[in-house]
């Protein structure tokens, strides 16, 4: 959903996924890479559960025509934000309650709050349906092996 909140409809996603470690047959894959490419930017994300010395180990970076972005997942890990080929470490906001916690328990008030109060939601159902879609074709792509394009209302 940010992507798209950002940057707007993915021309195309590609993507693969495995299990590299996880044996139990009830898990899915603990693996995964994907690219969405739009007009002017490339996103990337890579998360892991078996990389070698962690626990889990997730990176993301955005590349794009007027500069880049790189991170990795955690309350503590600094952003390196490049523009115009200068290079800057940003520091982030800590939280103290989980990430992936956190922002379940934020979700369902801001979701609890905007219904007794009458305000519209954050983001709409079509947004959802929308990151929904995103997100199948990354497995779809996963399967076939080739990348699933999207038109601009966002079918694949």
């Amino acid at each position: 959903y940010l992507s798209e909140y950002y940057f707007g409809r993915p021309l195309c996603v590609t993507a693969a996924t495995r299990r590299l470690t996880v044996t139990a047959e009830n898990k899915a894959e603990d693996t995964a890479v994907f690219v969405l490419e739009y007009k002017s930017v490339l996103a990337s994300h890579t998360m892991t559960y078996s990389a070698t010395g962690t626990a889990w180990r997730e990176t993301w970076e955005i590349v794009g025509t007027q500069g880049s972005i790189e991170g990795e997942h955690g309350n503590t890990a600094p952003l390196t934000v490049t523009h115009e080929k200068q290079p800057r470490t940003v520091e982030l906001a800590t939280f103290e309650e989980g990430l992936h916690s956190g922002s379940v328990r934020r979700s369902v008030a801001h979701a609890i709050d905007c219904m007794l109060e009458g305000r519209p939601f954050e983001f709409s159902a079509e947004d959802a349906r929308s990151a929904l879609e995103v997100a199948l074709g990354a497995y779809e792509s996963a399967k076939s092996g080739c990348g699933i394009e999207f038109d601009a209302k966002g079918t694949s």
